[in-house]
């Protein structure tokens, strides 16, 4: 069942299957309403992408960048708050790439990220 419950929420079976999908189509008129049913789908979701992903990630990294920058640091080297950015921006992609990487090693039998999968 752990096997199954991953096959459908690892993102590198998804992509397959969609692709599988896609060229099992031969009729032009079903590939021309299943590309106009994902643009409209993709531009309805424009919006809501925007403001509660990446306006609200920009917002959030703003506010705690002015903090951190505002805070004692000793001047070891005038490349600090480039630094900070990486630091930054690796934290803020680190949930993304464990998502994307622990159906993978659950399924290669690390029993660890098969249990934090679940939770």
């Amino acid at each position: 069942m752990l096997r199954e419950g991953m096959r459908h929420l690892d993102i590198s079976d998804q992509i397959g299957r969609g692709l599988l999908m896609v060229r099992s189509m031969h009729n032009p008129l079903q590939c021309l309403i299943l590309a106009a049913f994902l643009t409209t789908t993709n531009f309805i979701l424009i919006p809501f992408i925007w403001y509660f992903d990446v306006d609200a990630t920009r917002a959030f990294t703003e506010q705690h960048t002015a903090l951190v920058l505002g805070a004692f640091v000793p001047e070891l080297s005038p490349s600090i708050p480039a630094m900070l950015g990486i630091l930054a921006a690796g934290m803020l992609a680190l949930p993304t790439l464990i998502e994307m990487g622990f159906p993978i090693l659950a399924r290669w039998g690390v029993v660890l990220a098969g249990w934090l999968f679940w939770f």
